[in-house]
């Protein structure tokens, strides 16, 4: 909003975070259905980020999915429930920096899976 942008840009922003999160929400439901019958690799360095990368991501989902929700009830404004409001969306942020960190030692064990 700082930035003055249009609010169709906004709108188009959010459309495509809302896109990115189901694609990871998609990702990780792939990656527990192909692990719960194989494993990934006999490298346990690898398979070690791999399942950070895993964690992480699902950390921040839920984070996300908690920060959504809670936006999404608030009904009054009052400095609690607003403070509550900030404490989730710090969390969710505390959770997608902790996602970028594990895929970026994921990346540098494996580089050929970079995007």
């Amino acid at each position: 909003m700082q930035l003055g942008v249009e609010q169709q840009e906004l709108e188009a922003a959010h459309a495509m975070v809302d896109t990115i999160d189901l694609a990871l929400a998609e990702t990780v439901k792939i990656f527990e259905r192909v692990c719960a019958t194989i494993p990934v690799t006999d490298q346990a360095d690898l398979r070690q980020a791999a399942n950070a990368m895993w964690l992480s991501a699902r950390e921040y989902l839920r984070r996300h999915s908690i920060a959504e929700r809670a936006s999404r009830q608030i009904a009054q404004r009052d400095a609690d429930t607003l403070g509550d409001l900030q404490m989730e969306y710090e969390l969710e942020a505390s959770a997608l920096l902790g996602l970028k960190q594990a895929t970026a030692t994921y990346q540098k064990l494996r580089p050929e899976a970079r995007c």
